[in-house]
């Protein structure tokens, strides 16, 4: 899957990029469906970017419970885990951006029938972990930093009710807009 993976990327990714590993569970996690990607990287580079890699991803892995959406149209995200991310998101002055790397949709995007949300979404568990990013914006003189975002949320979304636990740590997040700079630490917990 590895290999598939990484040969269609190119249609689904305008820069370059990367995935280590990719496995799909199915027979052995039935009924959910399960897929776990090591390693993934996008490299874009362009000229005043902090660097070369837009995005490094430790690892991605989801569970999707398939019997549920089958046989109710029900999703139940039984996991989604995204691990040790750094991300540079960089625009230079001219308003070009770094990473605008998918391809823009040629097709009549306008859907037959509206879109209906399903009876109910399940998300049993989400998890960021070790998550960082800066951003730099020439065009709009900004940049900033976070240091270290870990979010896990579990919860689950009916016709107009929304029931989740949600726990946010942040080391840190730095802002510079013009000259003025802001620095903040949050802690969001039960």
């Amino acid at each position: 899957l590895t290999s598939i993976v990484n040969k269609l990327s190119d249609k689904f990714i305008l820069c370059e990029s990367n995935f280590d590993d990719v496995d799909l569970t199915l027979f052995k996690t039935f009924p959910y469906v399960g897929l776990e990607v090591q390693g993934v990287s996008l490299v874009n580079p362009m000229e005043g970017a902090v660097s070369d890699t837009l995005a490094r991803i430790g690892s991605v892995g989801v569970g999707i419970n398939l019997r549920e959406y089958l046989k109710n149209k029900n999703i139940e995200v039984t996991k989604l885990v995204v691990d040790d991310v750094a991300a540079n998101l960089y625009t230079n002055k001219e308003g070009k951006s770094n990473y605008d790397v998918f391809p823009s949709s040629d097709e009549d995007t306008t859907a037959s029938e509206p879109f209906e949300m399903p009876e109910l979404v399940s998300l049993k568990s989400i998890k960021i972990k070790k998550f960082g990013a800066s951003y730099l914006n020439e065009a709009l003189n900004t940049s900033a930093t976070l240091g270290n975002l870990n979010l896990a949320v579990d919860g689950k979304y009916e016709t107009n009710n929304i029931d989740a636990k949600v726990r946010l740590d942040i080391d840190s997040v730095a802002m510079l807009v013009d000259g003025d700079s802001s620095n903040m630490n949050a802690s969001l917990k039960d």
